[in-house]
C-alpha cells in the first residue's frame, strides 16, 4: 500500500512494490497552510494547532482527525498478514497515537526511536 501523493507512488516504484493506492495514508490536509514554510505559519495558530488536537483554525484536517483516519485504516486493514506501507511521518505518528489510545504518542511517542529510510542510500545505478 502506498500514499496517494507522488512521493509515495515514486517509493513504491522504486522499491520494486506492486502496491495498491490507500486514500487514508495521504497526508493531513494542511488546508491555508499547505505550501508554506513552517516560518510563514502565523505562530500564534501553530501553537494552537500544537495544543488543541481539534484545531482546524488553518481550514484542514486537524490532529485528531488525522488520527481517526489513521485509525479507521488500521481496524480495515487485514489481520495476520505482513503489509508494506509506504507513507509519511505524520501517517506513521497518527497509527502510534490510534494503536496505543494516547493522542500524546503523536507528539512525543515510540516513533521518535524510528529511524528515516533514505532510498539514496539503498539503491544505486549501475552507470
Amino acid at each position: 500500500m502506498f500514499s496517494p501523493t507522488q512521493i509515495g507512488r515514486d517509493s513504491a516504484a522504486a522499491l520494486g512494490l506492486q502496491a495498491v493506492e490507500e486514500p487514508r495514508l495521504q497526508p493531513a490536509d494542511d488546508g491555508k497552510w499547505n505550501g508554506l514554510t513552517l516560518d510563514s505559519v502565523p505562530m500564534d495558530e501553530l501553537e494552537e494547532w500544537r495544543r488543541n488536537p481539534v484545531f482546524i483554525g488553518h481550514g484542514g484536517e486537524s490532529v485528531l482527525q488525522l488520527i481517526r483516519r489513521t485509525g479507521t485504516w488500521l481496524e480495515s486493514s487485514p489481520v495476520g498478514v505482513d503489509l508494506v506501507v509506504v507513507t509519511h511521518a505524520e501517517i506513521i505518528r497518527a497509527a502510534v497515537a490510534a494503536i496505543s489510545g494516547n493522542l500524546d504518542d503523536y507528539w512525543s511517542g515510540p516513533h521518535c526511536r524510528l529511524r528515516t529510510f533514505e532510498p539514496h542510500t539503498v539503491f544505486h545505478s549501475s552507470d
